[in-house]
């Protein structure tokens, strides 16, 4: 037996950055929708400022009070169908997809099925629907499906979600940077390397523990689902549905681990440096850095895409870091306030960033959904390529004409709003059940409170710069 506990699984992870030569993209082609007015975004600024002080000066009774749960008996016979129905379906999805990613169309990415459904319907439109009705992945999850069916007793033993933390890391630069992100055929020869790992993965250290602690997006997921209205439960043997409060999931679900919190940081991370890498400001800062690499002769040497994946690379890093540095100076404060150790508040506060993380990829990626999403329709009809037309749709083209751009902003300002309330809430929440009163926990998470403004201040201006295509 062995065991693994700490960062020496991270360390096996980032075989991406092997191919820094193919790199440089978004997996998403460019953005269509204009830049959020600047007088909206000075608007929803005010309302997350007022809000958060409303919020912060709101003392509560008792750590329980609004919240309610109602729960629901699910039929055994219906329980039975959803559960070997969902694993079917997943596994089935997951083999038919890989398929029409080899043999399909390969020419252009928006006529096959599979980088439409990795990148719109399950990194987008999934995690959303995770978020914000119930955790409907921890079903229908392919790989855990494979890993049950194929896991032997363990070998080792894992206890920190620190593989999944790596496995992010590496997902969100192939997402970002990577060129071949949208080629089907490269993308289904990454997918089935990661199922070839995750299966081994689970070999050895057992089907549940590599779910709970490294098959990323079963941990992402799951975090996803923690604050959403819609969960499952056990009472007497029979699974029940269980319905409560919006992100109260965050605060009752214990603290994290140190890998888990590295997780919502690396998620926060990167869809901000998403959101930033389209603006002028980036252009003007990327330009600086290619310009000390040519200077050092690494353009000349390793050519200019190579060059521009080293720039947007380091600009991945620094936005990890920088928002983990700013997380913990924060907890750092909390936690002199608390007189409590740091690592044990950053595990109690992280999930509080959870909301701030979902907003935010809702704001950013809701243009997607309504243009990249119609492309669904014309691929189902001839996924392979080969001239048929099952559904009549074949033709179908993605229509921006009818698109609604004050909705879209409404949706993006609801979305960076929304998220920052129900963090500060789920913040003010835990230090409830780690102060001594009302009063101590309102101002033990001030600090949180004031970096939830400046990322909710900063989403709202990224949203609102001219966007710069990819």
């Amino acid at each position: 037996m062995f065991r693994v506990d700490d960062r020496r699984l991270f360390c096996l992870i980032p075989v991406f950055f092997l191919f820094p030569e193919q790199a440089a993209a978004h997996a998403f082609p460019e953005r269509l929708d204009p830049h959020m007015p600047f007088t909206w975004y000075l608007a929803g600024a005010a309302v997350a400022v007022i809000l958060s002080f409303i919020c912060a000066a709101c003392s509560m009774r008792s750590v329980d009070t609004a919240l309610h749960k109602s729960t629901f008996l699910v039929p055994s016979q219906l329980e039975r169908t959803l559960h070997h129905g969902g694993r079917i379906f997943g596994v089935l999805a997951l083999l038919a997809l890989l398929i029409v990613g080899i043999l399909g169309p390969q020419e252009h990415w928006e006529r096959n099925l599979l980088p439409v459904t990795i990148w719109v319907y399950f990194w987008v439109m999934l995690l959303l629907g995770c978020a914000l009705i119930g955790n409907v992945f921890s079903v229908i999850n392919p790989l855990a499906t494979l890993g049950r069916i194929l896991a032997r007793e363990p070998h080792g033993t894992i206890t920190s979600a620190w593989p999944a933390a790596g496995f992010l890391l590496c997902f969100a630069w192939a997402e970002l940077i990577w060129t071949h992100n949208t080629n089907p055929q490269a993308l289904a020869i990454l997918i089935s390397a990661y199922m070839l790992l995750t299966m081994l993965a689970m070999r050895c250290f057992g089907a549940e523990a590599w779910l709970r602690h490294g098959e990323v997006f079963h941990v992402v997921f799951s975090l996803a689902g923690r604050m959403a209205p819609l969960s499952t439960s056990h009472q007497s043997g029979r699974k029940v549905l269980v319905l409560r409060p919006p992100g109260s999931g965050l605060f009752t679900g214990g603290p994290s681990d140190h890998g888990r919190v590295a997780v919502i940081l690396i998620l926060l991370a990167m869809v901000s440096f998403d959101g930033y890498s389209e603006t002028l400001a980036w252009s003007s800062l990327s330009g600086g850095i290619m310009h000390v690499l040519f200077q050092l002769g690494v353009v000349s040497s390793l050519g200019y895409t190579t060059a521009g994946a080293m720039a947007k690379t380091l600009g991945l890093v620094s936005a990890i870091v920088l928002v983990s540095s700013a997380f913990l100076v924060a907890v750092g404060l909390v936690a002199f306030l608390e007189r409590r150790a740091l690592g044990e508040a950053v595990c109690a506060y992280a999930p509080s960033l959870v909301p701030i993380a979902i907003g935010y990829h809702l704001a950013h990626y809701f243009s997607y959904i309504l243009i990249e999403g119609q492309l669904i329709l014309s691929i189902a009809s001839d996924p392979l390529g080969l001239g048929w037309n099952l559904f009549g749709t074949a033709g179908h083209t993605a229509n921006i004409l009818d698109l609604n751009m004050q909705v879209i902003w409404i949706t993006a300002l609801v979305g960076v709003v929304g998220g920052h309330v129900l963090g500060i809430l789920t913040a003010q929440r835990i230090a409830l059940r780690r102060a001594a009163s009302p009063n101590e926990a309102t101002i033990h998470h001030l600090p949180l409170v004031v970096l939830m403004v400046c990322y909710t201040v900063f989403s709202l201006w990224s949203l609102s710069q001219p966007i710069l295509e990819h």
